[in-house]
């Protein structure tokens, strides 16, 4: 697996866990963005940056797998993870202890790495 790969995971990861602080929130947070589910972290969620197709669902028990696949070479990686959520934020960690944070906002989970390279991911 290379490093490209492992922190586009990373960043996947960390949306997805940004995802899930939004339904952790109270009622007046759900009614803002629409309410309902689509405030939760949980389920799958899909991205497209540059050659890599990038999929991430995050599981109810705070765990969760990302696979990217790269579009040039057919190339397919899959990471776990684990994720944490509070508010609007998701923290999640890799099992090659990369961390990453997101910001949910509806449909959409922005992930950023500890370099700062964003992902922006939309409910599958």
């Amino acid at each position: 697996m290379n490093m490209k790969t492992i922190k586009y995971l990373g960043m996947l990861l960390a949306m997805l866990v940004l995802s899930v602080s939004f339904v952790s929130c109270s009622s007046d947070d759900d009614d803002e963005d629409g309410g309902g589910n689509s405030s939760s972290v949980v389920g799958t969620w899909w991205c497209v940056d540059e050659c890599d197709e990038i999929t991430a669902k995050f599981n109810a028990n705070g765990t969760g797998t990302i696979v990217s696949v790269c579009t040039e070479d057919d190339e397919t990686d899959k990471i776990s993870f684990e994720w944490e959520q509070e508010g609007n934020e998701v923290w999640a960690w890799t099992e090659y202890e990369e961390e990453f944070e997101g910001r949910l906002s509806g449909n959409t989970l922005t992930v950023e790495d500890e370099d700062g390279y964003k992902l922006k991911f939309k409910r599958k």
